[in-house]
């Protein structure tokens, strides 16, 4: 019988009678993660649904010594609906170390409860035979500690020597160098720099 407690799934593994874990865990490094990456997936697809306790126990078992983040929320919870694209943003970020599941509350109550899941919105980790490896809010101004927390359990960690600018200049990247002027409305139109914008269009909208 599997050690249930380590995966705060009593009643469900008591249920199922189930086994996770697999060979060996996976190495991790402290490597610093590169900003995008080759394989991306859609945020709509990078996060999971879990609808049932069998659905959780597959997850679970399928990931085997790799780690998974699972979001817990309700459809009528404000803050949880604040923090919901910055969790998918995240899963598509490390979808390729990671898999990335959420519970809704309402119709998942008896899994919450066993979970041990007393507010919302919250994250939990697991991994293998580890099991829950921590439990963190992820209210709108909590969630920079669930990167924090993904960060560290996969070994990523930022370099403390790379200094992260506050702007960009991007003023070296137009064919033409810009002028100083400001863009100001005439009776012809939009003039910026000196060139007339008039009856041109930008991002769909027509400069009048």
């Amino acid at each position: 019988m599997v050690n249930l407690r380590r995966w705060s799934v009593v009643a469900v593994g008591v249920a199922w009678g189930m086994s996770f874990g697999g060979p060996g865990r996976t190495p991790r490094t402290g490597r610093v993660r590169q900003a995008a990456t080759a394989t991306a997936v859609p945020a709509s697809s990078a996060v999971v649904a879990v609808q049932s306790d069998a659905d959780f126990l597959a997850a679970m078992e399928a990931s085997n010594e790799a780690l998974v983040v699972v979001k817990y929320y309700a459809s009528w919870c404000r803050a949880c609906k604040t923090i919901e694209p910055r969790f998918k943003r995240l899963a598509v970020e490390f979808h390729d170390v990671a898999g990335f599941y959420e519970v809704e509350f309402s119709a998942n109550k008896d899994l919450c409860r066993r979970l041990g899941i007393k507010k919302l919105p919250c994250v939990q980790f697991y991994r293998g035979a580890e099991g829950c490896l921590d439990t963190v809010m992820a209210g709108p101004s909590k969630f920079a500690d669930v990167r924090a927390k993904c960060e560290t359990l996969l070994g990523i960690h930022p370099d403390p020597d790379i200094e992260v600018p506050e702007f960009t200049d991007v003023s070296a990247h137009y064919d033409d160098p810009l002028l100083p002027e400001a863009t100001t409305k005439t009776a012809n139109g939009l003039t910026a720099n000196g060139q007339t914008l008039n009856g041109q269009t930008l991002n769909g909208q027509t400069l009048l």
